[in-house]
């Protein structure tokens, strides 16, 4: 069945009928599987539509627009080559790095850093971020004092 020859079923089954909600989403369901084909007969679709309400769904998951290889929120931390507050935080940061729980990029080496701190405008490192699914600095972790030591 086409989707207009669908659509065009299911609006006549529920035309012109005042339901409430739930009575609404039953009536939906039961034209849904006639006029799809799936049940023969009324009877049929109510039993198929009662089922189905037995049986909830399991919610689906939040899809997410993967983009520095993760899904959520995750830890950067921006060094470059030679640069010894650099060092310093990556020692600081050893245990947490060797977890998985901070990726560390070089602006030097990385082109996804060196353009996030060009987007950004960071032009001092090294920075500790939290980024968001999309890729964007959600926030700033202090790893520095104000003398730039760990």
């Amino acid at each position: 069945m086409k989707r207009e020859e669908y659509n065009a079923c299911v609006s006549a089954a529920l035309s012109g009928k005042r339901f409430s909600g739930p009575e609404r989403k039953k009536e939906f369901c039961i034209a849904a599987k006639e006029c799809s084909g799936k049940a023969s007969s009324r009877a049929d679709a109510e039993q198929m539509c009662a089922l189905s309400a037995s049986q909830p769904k399991e919610p689906k998951g939040r899809k997410r627009r993967a983009s520095t290889g993760g899904g959520g929120m995750e830890l950067v931390l921006i060094t470059t080559t030679g640069c010894k507050p650099c060092s310093v935080a990556k020692q600081y940061l050893q245990e947490r790095i060797d977890k998985g729980e901070i990726r560390v990029v070089d602006v030097q080496k990385d082109n996804w850093a060196a353009d996030l701190c060009a987007k950004n405008h960071i032009v001092s490192v090294p920075k500790l971020l939290v980024i968001d699914s999309e890729g964007n600095p959600f926030s700033e972790v202090q790893v520095t004092d104000t003398e730039e030591m760990i």
